[in-house]
């Protein structure tokens, strides 16, 4: 599977562990985003991506109650909803990647990470609304 990936350019040949026999790889990009291609293919793997990350979220819900009090605090599922321009959407993208690019530095070298650490999945979406929704746009959620 990462042969895969790495044909099309998601994860890349990692550098070589103390152990020979290990072959580490890494993501190539901080996002993991294909939505600027379109088609019934795309549109599976949307589908995928997109009940995947629910599943992952719902199963945080599900164990929250056992977790540690540090983490509960700083876990978080939430949404907003706000008037943009697709210009000033595609700012607040850059600058969201700005954020989570300090963070992801550390996947090259694990000696970096603190004691602590524990891998959390960043979620981030924004999508326009509908006409529907767009109805009840003073509405935030």
């Amino acid at each position: 599977h990462l042969r895969q990936l790495a044909k099309y350019g998601f994860v890349e040949a990692a550098r070589s562990s103390r152990d020979s026999r290990e072959r580490p790889w890494r993501l190539t990009d901080l996002e993991q985003s294909w939505s600027s291609e379109t088609g019934p293919a795309v549109d599976q793997l949307d589908r995928v991506f997109i009940q995947r990350e629910a599943d992952r979220m719902l199963g945080w819900v599900g164990r929250s109650a056992t977790e540690p009090a540090p983490w509960l605090d700083a876990a978080f599922l939430g949404g907003a909803t706000i008037p943009v321009t697709s210009d000033e959407l595609c700012s607040i993208r850059a600058q969201l990647r700005v954020v989570l690019e300090r963070y992801a530095d550390r996947l090259a070298e694990r000696s970096d990470w603190p004691a602590d650490a524990r891998f959390v999945r960043v979620l981030l979406s924004a999508v326009p609304l509908d006409e529907v929704d767009q109805e009840h746009r003073g509405n935030s959620g």
